[in-house]
């Protein structure tokens, strides 16, 4: 049965919502009064998690309507109301209310956020996940997941290599939530999506796997409300746009989008388990300078280096996620309980018998 707090929550969830379709179908231009459209979605999305905390029984359920609700949605209408990202009351109530609530990368959104003009993002020239591929996609996910959870629970791994299971149960878990979320957005309320995750172990730098491999739905996000406003000089989107940005205002964005995305990992991290050492940020923070040195490393590659180059720069790459990921993102979640805890609620899930049970 549902607690009260949860359907009061999700209740007002959907008034807010609404509302703001309501208001921002008669705010034609981005600015100032398409926020204040904005704010009834923000502050339901921003108030569903926090009253409807004690409601949830399991720590990943009320991490998963944080992230979700608390981080993406908002992230999504703030986009919105400067005339960026993927939501366009045009499409009509229902498709509107669905970009917001559900962690989707959808397909035919407009970068121009309801604007007259559209422009579409490079990424959205990939072609749509099919409902079969999604299927294929999670139940791989799942079973991954299920046989990896199987072999920590009975200590058939070690060391660092549990560690580097976490890792890949990460992955497996997220791809898991988000590809049913996709495939029922696809069949309940039609929508084209994108898949969240492209091979992201086949990255062939920083770059790649940050831009184009991991959590695309959320790469994207970051990029219309972070990145996007600080290389053009304006948090309101004006077409045309002003060229590519200088390299100053490139290098400030993506420094940027990296310890904005780590201060929200951060409140994910504090709302788990209540306090941090800043690890989890030390991590994504990190990112952005590496990036910038990746970058320059590329620009002095001779042409005589290249085919060294095409395979070193992956394995340095990887070798340099995988170590960071450990150090900063993995381990302080082992030692602070709450990779036991999301794993305790993840087995009761799938049902995985204990040891000696």
């Amino acid at each position: 049965m549902m607690h009260r707090r949860v359907f009061e929550a999700f209740v007002w969830l959907a008034v807010g919502t609404l509302l703001t379709y309501r208001l921002a179908a008669l705010t034609k231009a981005p600015g100032g009064r398409r926020l204040l459209a904005c704010l009834p979605a923000m502050l339901a999305c921003t108030f569903l998690p926090i009253y409807s905390w004690k409601g949830w029984e399991t720590l990943t359920s009320k991490l998963l309507v944080l992230t979700i609700w608390g981080w993406w949605a908002n992230f999504k209408l703030m986009a919105f109301s400067c005339g960026r990202g993927p939501l366009d009351p045009r499409k009509g109530a229902a498709a509107f209310v669905a970009t917001v609530w559900l962690p989707v990368n959808v397909a035919d959104a407009e970068t121009t956020g309801g604007n007259s003009t559209p422009k579409r993002r490079i990424s959205e020239v990939k072609k749509p996940a099919s409902a079969n591929e999604l299927w294929k996609n999670g139940t791989m996910k799942v079973v991954s997941l299920y046989t990896l959870l199987y072999l920590v629970e009975h200590r058939y791994l070690s060391g660092h290599v549990t560690l580097l299971a976490y890792v890949l149960m990460l992955y497996a878990f997220l791809g898991a939530v988000l590809d049913t979320v996709a495939l029922a957005a696809v069949y309940g309320g039609g929508l084209k999506v994108l898949p969240h995750f492209n091979q992201p172990y086949l990255s062939h730098s920083l770059a790649d796997f940050w831009g184009r491999r991991w959590n695309m739905m959320t790469a994207n996000l970051l990029k219309v409300v972070v990145y996007s406003p600080i290389v053009e000089g304006s948090f309101v989107r004006t077409l045309p746009l002003k060229g590519n940005g200088s390299p100053a205002r490139v290098a400030m964005a993506v420094c940027a989008t990296f310890v904005v995305s780590g201060i929200m990992h951060e409140i994910v991290y504090v709302s788990a388990v209540g306090h941090t050492h800043f690890e989890w940020f030390m991590f994504f923070a990190a990112q952005g300078p590496l990036l910038l040195l990746e970058k320059a490393m590329q620009g002095r590659t001779k042409n005589g280096g290249m085919e060294r180059n095409k395979w070193f720069q992956p394995v340095v790459a990887q070798c340099i996620l995988l170590s960071l990921g450990i150090k900063l993102f993995v381990q302080p979640a082992v030692r602070d309980g709450f990779v036991e805890q999301v794993q305790q609620d993840i087995i009761a899930g799938l049902h995985i018998g204990r040891p000696g049970s």
